[in-house]
């Protein structure tokens, strides 16, 4: 593969370097997914967008990075991000993050089984299921307490 591309795909799943944090890129990542999220809420169809895209680059980026899933790569945290928000409005951001940011540190059944699939897809994925996790669990709790999200 042409080296610049590979450059390139290393820049764009840290997230233009942000996952590079010398201390908790992948929490770092989900900030910066928040943030974004903030201004732009995906529609379902960017979300596949964003993660084809996002097994591709992550590929190419553990092929160049020579590690399987490099913490500094988090294009994958902000997919899973902005699966957990999926359906809610920016009041539910912080409670979406700490929720994400359990499932996919702690990475229960089945996450934990997804994660050994190679390349892209295991890195991509298993951060897909952590935002499904997630997502459910804050409908669930937004719905026993009548929370408006």
């Amino acid at each position: 593969m042409n080296i610049y591309f590979r450059k390139t795909s290393v820049y764009l799943s840290t997230l233009f370097g942000i996952g590079k944090s010398p201390y908790a890129p992948g929490t770092v990542g989900t900030i910066a997914a928040m943030l974004i999220r903030w201004k732009w809420e995906p529609s379902w169809w960017e979300l596949l967008i964003i993660f084809f895209v996002g097994v591709y680059i992550t590929s190419e980026a553990e092929k160049a990075l020579r590690k399987e899933d490099p913490p500094q790569v988090v294009w994958d945290e902000m997919l899973g991000y902005f699966i957990a928000m999926y359906g809610f409005s920016p009041k539910s951001m912080i409670a979406a993050l700490v929720l994400f940011r359990i499932f996919d540190i702690l990475k229960g059944f089945p996450i934990n089984r997804i994660e050994k699939l190679r390349g892209g897809w295991g890195i991509m994925l298993d951060d897909v299921v952590a935002g499904i996790e997630s997502n459910l669990l804050l409908w669930t709790i937004v719905t026993y307490y009548g929370i408006k999200a």
